[in-house]
């Protein structure tokens, strides 16, 4: 019970804190946010490493049974990954954006200018 009005108290202290920061906001004329002006340097491409993180943890998200071999570095945008079926059928591969960690890669540039297989390799 004792928890209870201890919740029930910091919900309605936090609400207080809630309205009484809106109320202030409310005071003030409403500014535009300042963009911070910035030049900063482009993040450096994602290692081979950080590739196999980021599509294995997509994997799991889609509940795939795809595993990942491979993982070559095709060229200045990508990289090719291996994607083997649990079932031991034969291989697919993809391309791996270096800078966004996404499929794609080269392929993004392969399927917009009609390149054959949409960029993906077989």
């Amino acid at each position: 019970m004792k928890l209870r009005l201890e919740l029930v108290a910091a919900a309605v202290m936090g609400m207080a804190l809630v309205i009484g920061a809106v109320e202030a906001s409310a005071d003030s004329p409403r500014q535009p946010p300042q963009i911070a002006a910035t030049s900063a340097a482009p993040l450096p491409p994602l290692t081979i490493d950080q590739v196999r993180t980021v599509l294995a943890g997509r994997l799991v998200m889609q509940r795939s049974d795809l595993t990942i071999g491979k993982i070559v570095d095709k060229d200045a945008y990508s990289y090719e990954v291996e994607l083997r079926a649990a079932d031991g059928s034969q291989p697919r591969y993809i391309l791996i954006d270096k800078q966004t960690g996404r499929p794609g890669g080269m392929g993004m540039h392969h399927q917009q200018h009609g390149c054959p297989n949409g960029g993906m390799m077989q």
